[in-house]
């Protein structure tokens, strides 16, 4: 699933393909993980600490979620944090202009809604600190207040 791009070493007579940006193939694959894992791992509006949640980690692997999921967050951190424009494109899948304010975020059956639960959870501190992490790369190291026109404030923007 994640071979990114296979080689032949036969030889042949065609130029080699051109490689396509690897921070944009490296981001949506790593993004699109994370989407799919914490759907698995965190059904719905799940709590991150509901005991549910360890126990389909535990039936599945023997690692724990923050060795499972972390680096694979912390990846799109750096991703965000190195790169302005996968942060841009990863702020606009995460937190889109068009975003619903009307429900609570953290409420939200999303990767967004259980990015926020993360970051309450005391089970999976790994995992705490490394949405956190993410969430604070995406808005360029620049936490919310009140009156600003921060993605993550308060209120209808």
């Amino acid at each position: 699933m994640l071979a990114a791009g296979r080689r032949s070493f036969s030889r042949s007579s065609s130029p080699p393909r051109p490689l396509s940006p690897p921070n944009q193939d490296t981001l949506l694959h790593a993004y699109g993980l994370l989407e799919v894992a914490l759907s698995h791992y965190f059904p719905g509006t799940v709590e991150p600490d509901d005991a549910s949640v360890r126990a389909t980690a535990k039936a599945e692997s023997e690692s724990t979620l923050d060795e499972l999921l972390a680096p694979l967050v912390m990846l799109l951190c750096k991703l965000a944090t190195g790169d302005n424009g996968a942060r841009e494109r990863l702020r606009e899948r995460l937190l889109p202009a068009n975003l619903d304010r009307t429900v609570v975020l953290e409420s939200r059956a999303d990767t967004l809604g259980r990015l926020l639960r993360l970051l309450t959870s005391v089970y999976h501190s790994r995992l705490n600190v490394t949405s956190g992490e993410l969430l604070f790369a995406l808005c360029n190291h620049d936490g919310p207040s009140v009156s600003s026109s921060h993605p993550l404030a308060p209120g209808v923007h």
